[in-house]
């Protein structure tokens, strides 16, 4: 999985206009699934993408916590269950998961979803931007969507997720930033 998605971004690399590309603001991300909806996280926020793996359980009761797994560099990260925060059903057993791993400044943790299908490049200004609480969470973890040709793809927010699950405070009282 790792190596087609280095090879998908040397690709855009070494194809035709890619700097022309970055000069009209193309953002990459990472095209997942949760359940049966397809989601979008930029790729710039992603330091890891693997197997879920073992997933360590703790004891009590963390919202929307699955766990805790031990990352490259043997650094041990949270992982939340992005199903859970979004109110979907997986389709997949936790061993079949995906996780990626992405950062917010120096905090690291996991976020699990079904599946991986690649990258997408998306022009800057075909984004369209929202606060909307698409998932009835109380809450809106999406930054914006895109609208392709055969479906809408929310585009997750990483920040707005790692406020919601470790800034301790009641989920229900953030406000779409």
């Amino acid at each position: 999985m790792l190596e087609k998605l280095h090879n998908q971004t040397n690709e855009l690399k070494g194809a035709v206009g890619f700097d022309e590309c970055l000069n009209s603001e193309v953002v990459q991300y990472i095209r997942c699934c949760v359940g049966l909806q397809d989601l979008l996280i930029r790729i710039d926020s992603i330091v890891q993408v693997s197997g879920a793996g073992r997933i360590t359980t703790f004891p009590g009761n963390h919202q929307y916590l699955r766990g805790l797994i031990v990352t490259r560099g043997d650094e041990v990260t949270p992982v939340v269950n992005l199903a859970e925060i979004l109110g979907l059903t997986s389709q997949k057993t936790a061993d079949h998961q995906c996780c990626l791993v992405v950062a917010i400044g120096d905090e690291r943790f996991g976020l699990l979803v079904d599946s991986v299908e690649g990258l997408l490049p998306i022009e800057a200004t075909l984004v369209e931007h929202s606060h909307n609480d698409l998932f009835g969470g109380g809450v809106s973890v999406v930054s914006g969507v895109f609208k392709g040709s055969e479906s809408v793809f929310p585009i997750i927010d990483v920040k707005a997720i790692f406020q919601m699950v470790f800034s301790g405070e009641n989920r229900y009282e953030h406000t779409a930033h």
